[in-house]
């Protein structure tokens, strides 16, 4: 089937706006196509299915990277590089400094980084008023936690630094279409333990009618998470409320772990994920109503068609803050220096890197969304095909040349002050 934009709701998550002319909702298998039509039409030569060897596949010289071998024994030479995956695995292998995890509020002057074991006062990703045991066996501590909870820790104190990173959940696409619909179905893996907080969430639900409870179906039952309307009888799913899709904690060994641990953290959220959508659909601890709404949901046959407090539980880490110095003065776009995407003068002088770019935790958790990973992508491609018709490194590409092609091709660029 085929929708208008304006025959769908679009309201529920801003990408799924409309402003300015500019539509941001759109089906994963549309911008695929656009993006392979790229490929053809700029006759780029793509290389799927090859893994960096991070041990040894490191070539450099003089500060300069000559060439990058993958696992296949493939070797791809080059006067620049650009390391544009979530990972950075070709920066770190270059010994470009990084870092992972959150920084204390010290470290910067910042105010909102770091641990934050009340969330700043947030409620969207979080339990709301309810109380929550964390015990496999409410309020008895002898029977243990409860899966994937974490201890609280009295040193920890909000602002510290630690090594946790945001937390990691796959984004569905849905649909109700009977046709282009596949049901919900239950991994192998399946443990009903794992989502016993989402039942005590219901419960609670259940028992207190008179709260009122972000995303309601029915007026009383709770739908946690977004459903962002796209075209064709699709959503934009994603996670919400203090239980749902974003697997907390699971992922935090994924930014150095070796390709094997990723691989079992990937597998671990999808079956998690997975586990998840069958229990809303089915399990009989969730209320029916809400069973009846996620059972007319699934997975779209024509998408992804190639990948399968003492004694109670609260979120920590959820950072939602808008405000500004003056509560009347709205919070201003900010720029990125291009210094941000390109490593120091003695680590590397041939690499951009503008997903993995410096910033402080806090700072990556605005931009970390993929239309300023395009943004950012432009920049590196253009800076790195100056650098090499100047025949200089990266470093020293001129920013008067690089800010006018810049503007000239439509990117936004802030005055520099």
């Amino acid at each position: 089937m085929s929708q208008r934009p304006e025959d769908y709701s679009v309201a529920l998550h801003c990408f799924g706006c409309r402003r300015a002319g500019t539509m941001w909702s759109f089906e994963p298998s549309a911008a695929l196509k656009i993006l392979e039509g790229w490929e053809e039409r700029d006759r780029l030569d793509i290389r799927r299915g090859e893994w960096f060897d991070r041990k040894n596949g490191m070539i450099m010289r003089d500060g300069l990277i000559s060439s990058i071998r993958m696992i296949s024994g493939n070797t791809y030479s080059g006067k620049v590089f650009v390391d544009a995956t979530y990972e950075g695995d070709l920066m770190a292998s270059a010994g470009v400094s990084y870092t992972v995890g959150r920084e204390s509020n010290s470290v910067y002057g910042e105010t909102i980084n770091g641990n934050a074991p009340n969330a700043r006062g947030a409620t969207n990703h979080n339990f709301h008023e309810f109380f929550f045991s964390v015990y496999v066996k409410e309020g008895d501590r002898s029977s243990g936690l409860s899966p994937w909870i974490e201890p609280s820790n009295p040193s920890e104190k909000p602002g510290m630094d630690d090594r946790r990173v945001q937390a990691y959940c796959f984004r569905m696409c849905l649909t109700d279409v009977p046709e282009n619909r596949i049901p919900f179905k239950r991994p192998a893996s399946y443990n009903e333990q794992d989502y016993e907080l989402l039942f005590r969430e219901y419960s609670a639900v259940e028992a207190n009618p008179h709260v009122k409870v972000r995303g309601c179906l029915d007026g009383k039952n709770k739908i946690p998470f977004i459903m962002s309307s796209m075209s064709n009888r699709k959503t934009d799913s994603n996670n919400r409320t203090g239980f749902f899709s974003d697997f907390i904690g699971r992922n935090w060994a994924w930014p150095e772990g070796s390709y094997e641990v990723r691989e079992n953290i990937f597998r671990e959220h999808l079956e998690y994920q997975q586990g998840l959508m069958w229990t809303l659909a089915n399990h009989p601890r969730i209320p029916k109503s809400v069973r009846n709404y996620f059972s007319k949901w699934g997975t779209c046959r024509d998408e992804f068609t190639d990948v399968p407090g003492d004694g109670f539980v609260c979120n920590e880490g959820n950072v939602e803050d808008s405000r500004s110095a003056d509560p009347n003065v709205r919070i201003q776009p900010y720029g990125i220096d291009y210094g941000a995407i390109i490593p120091k003068k003695e680590e590397c002088k041939n690499l951009i890197v503008p997903v993995c770019l410096s910033a402080s935790h806090i700072a990556f958790g605005s931009i970390r969304m993929e239309p300023m990973f395009f943004a950012l992508g432009q920049v590196a491609g253009t800076a790195a095909s100056q650098a090499i018709d100047f025949g200089c490194s990266v470093l020293d590409v001129p920013y008067q040349e690089l800010s006018a092609r810049l503007v000239a091709d439509g990117q936004v660029i802030l005055s520099r002050k």
